[in-house]
């Protein structure tokens, strides 16, 4: 007996789909912009250089070319994640990548908030940069 699709209503698995799908394009535009929010303090270390631990209270920075490398960086990762996730798309499905993706950007989201050194800092962008490419090729054809 054929079941009517429109009268089902939301699944379980059908719900955390969206979710990725929701988190992955958030997350694009999200630090797209985001790094510009801090910038000041991140920059020029505008509160002082203190430590909270092992935490700096800011990445000194130092110049404009090195602050343009961090918010290109971001761009660079999202470029290589849209074409890294082609072969893993046609090889385990969108599933697959949305669900590995958005594990990624959740490692390069703890790289970024324990971040002590601006290669660090520089490295993180790149991975949630790859992230977010990914989600964002994945989802725009699911």
């Amino acid at each position: 007996m054929p079941v009517d699709s429109r009268s089902l209503g939301i699944t379980g698995f059908q719900f955390y789909c969206m979710s990725l799908a929701a988190i992955g394009s958030f997350n694009f535009g999200w630090n797209i912009g985001s790094v510009n929010i801090p910038g000041d303090v991140l920059q020029n270390c505008v509160t002082g250089r203190e430590y909270y631990g092992p935490f700096p209270s800011c990445i000194f920075v130092g110049s404009n070319t090195a602050w343009g490398v961090i918010t290109g960086s971001y761009a660079l990762g999202a470029l290589i994640g849209a074409v890294a996730s082609n072969p893993v798309i046609d090889k385990r499905g969108y599933k697959f990548t949305l669900s590995w993706f958005a594990l990624l950007n959740v490692a390069g989201a703890l790289l970024l908030s324990l971040t002590t050194k601006l290669p660090q800092f520089i490295i993180g962008r790149i991975v949630v940069g790859i992230a977010a490419g990914a989600a964002n090729n994945a989802l725009s054809t699911y």
